[in-house]
Parts: C-alpha cells; sequence; structure tokens
C-alpha cells in the first residue's frame, strides 16, 4: 500500500522509502524526512480544523471554493473571507459608494460617470467620452505601474511576454488591455471565465473605493482597510483551492498584515488623485 503524508493544507504528498529503510517526501526545497509517527499523526490532523495566520481554517478555505454563492459575513473581526462580488460588498458596506452612485447603476457605471466628469474638469476638454474614460484608467495604471518595484503588478500578463519590445512597450500592451476588459467588465463572467474576472474586478473595486474615500475625506487606513478586503473576496470568486492555500498567509485581517502590505495599495490613492485632481 503506498503512504501518503497529509500537509497541514490537506494536500496528499507521496511517502518514499530509502534503501536503507528512511522515510521521506520531495518538498520544493528539497527532501523532508519522516518516521512512522509522524506520517500517522498527519492523517489525524486532517480531519481536524487547521488554523491559519489571520482566523482563517483550512477547513473556511475549502468550504469557499466549494460554494460560491455563500452568503456574506462581516469579517473584519472574525478573519473570515467569502467569496463575493463588489456590488455585493457595497451594498453591506454603504459608506464607500461614490457621492453619485444609485441602486440603478453598477459600480462600474458609477465609477465611469464620476471619472469622466472629474477627468473632463481637470483636463478642460470634451472629446469623445470613451476615448477620454480610457485615457483616464490608462494613465492611473500606468502611474501604477510605472513605478520602481511595481512593474511585478503585471510582467505576469500574458501580452507581456513579447519579442524585441522594451520594457515600456510591454507595460503599454498590458495596460492598453487591462483598461479594454476594466470598461467592459461583466461581474458574471466569473462563472464562465474565471480569468476575465479577476483583475478588471480588483482593479475597479480599487480605483472605485479611492476615488469615493478622497471625495468624502475618508482616512487612507480606512480606504486601505477596504481595499484589502475587497481583494480577498474578489480573488475568492476567481481563484482555485490550490491558488487559495498558497496565498492563505494573504488572507489575513488587514489590523495584522506586515507594515509593507498595509500600505502596498497606497498607490491607487495617490495614482487616483494624481490623474482626476
Amino acid at each position: 500500500m503506498e503512504l501518503k503524508y497529509v500537509t497541514r493544507t490537506g494536500k496528499k504528498l507521496k511517502v518514499y522509502k530509502t534503501k536503507n529503510g528512511a522515510y521521506f517526501i520531495r518538498r520544493p526545497n528539497g527532501k523532508r524526512y519522516l518516521n512512522l509517527k509522524q506520517i500517522k499523526e498527519s492523517h489525524k490532523c486532517s480531519k481536524k480544523k487547521v488554523k491559519m495566520k489571520g482566523g482563517v481554517t483550512s477547513n473556511n478555505i475549502n468550504n469557499l471554493i466549494r460554494n460560491t454563492d455563500m452568503k456574506f459575513v462581516s469579517d473584519y473581526n472574525l478573519g473570515v473571507y467569502k467569496p463575493l462580488k463588489f456590488s455585493q460588498w457595497l451594498k453591506q458596506y454603504r459608506q464607500y459608494r461614490l457621492p453619485n452612485a444609485t441602486n440603478s447603476k453598477s459600480p462600474l457605471e458609477s465609477l465611469k460617470d464620476k471619472v469622466l466628469e472629474l477627468y473632463r474638469q481637470k483636463t478642460n476638454t470634451t472629446e469623445n467620452s470613451e476615448l477620454q474614460l480610457h485615457s483616464a484608467f490608462s494613465k492611473i495604471l500606468r502611474n501604477i505601474y510605472s513605478r520602481n518595484g511595481y512593474n511585478g503588478w503585471y510582467k505576469y500578463h500574458s501580452k507581456y511576454n513579447r519579442k524585441n519590445a522594451t520594457q515600456t512597450q510591454k507595460m503599454e500592451v498590458v495596460i492598453a488591455d487591462e483598461v479594454q476588459k476594466l470598461l467592459n467588465f461583466n461581474e458574471d463572467y466569473s462563472v464562465t471565465n474565471p480569468e476575465l474576472t479577476k483583475n478588471p474586478e480588483t482593479h475597479i473595486a480599487s480605483i472605485y473605493l479611492s476615488l469615493a474615500g478622497l471625495l468624502k475625506g475618508m482616512d487612507p487606513d480606512d480606504i486601505l482597510r477596504a481595499i484589502h478586503d475587497v481583494w480577498c473576496r474578489t480573488a475568492l470568486r476567481t481563484l482555485n483551492r490550490n491558488k487559495v492555500t498558497q496565498k492563505a498567509n494573504q488572507f489575513r485581517q488587514f489590523g495584522i498584515l506586515k507594515n509593507g502590505n498595509k500600505v502596498k495599495d497606497l498607490v491607487w490613492i495617490e495614482s487616483v488623485h494624481d490623474t482626476l485632481f
């Protein structure tokens, strides 16, 4: 019978045996040797909830992936995140809605209206609405991606791998593609094509919350808390179980994130401000 070792996240790994009778499993950084007691105990532990950093358990994550229709549960104190569309999130946290938002419009429609209004005021132009929206959202992303240390936010993109092109040219191709998807976003795409949902939805939410916070004079810390919360919820709509368990340490309460992770989304607020005000 083939031996298996169960990790803390519930993944079963094949156990190998050396000629000398020693047991080991293969890990990314090499072999890890185990005794029979450790192997047996791993199966017992897998039947229990495994507590992860930030209050999230492996059972929570597995349930999230299996059931994407679970009802919203307020989480700031619990640290348990459940998949949610950005529009659903705004119904729970109405204080983050844009001043011009109405129930008849989607978050994206309300965002487009306010971005177009502010961008026209700043540029003092009345060009084609679609062209101006494309220009405004492109500037917001360009402002972020061109900063030192932020190229990792777009290098993974399939459009980035272009031969005989400079990094700037590659970045512009990615921005054009992302803005096009953002402007034509439909939050129900995730049902049929999750990959079309993750980036547009998180981009829309980050820009929307930054703009709403700026217009309402919110504390940056409150805006960052909201952006983080929405990222956790929308990411669960598109990431498969393996991806979520790999990123489990990112699904933490905002209050216990390291300072660097707390302020990394400050670039959204700064970029929205620089582009529209």
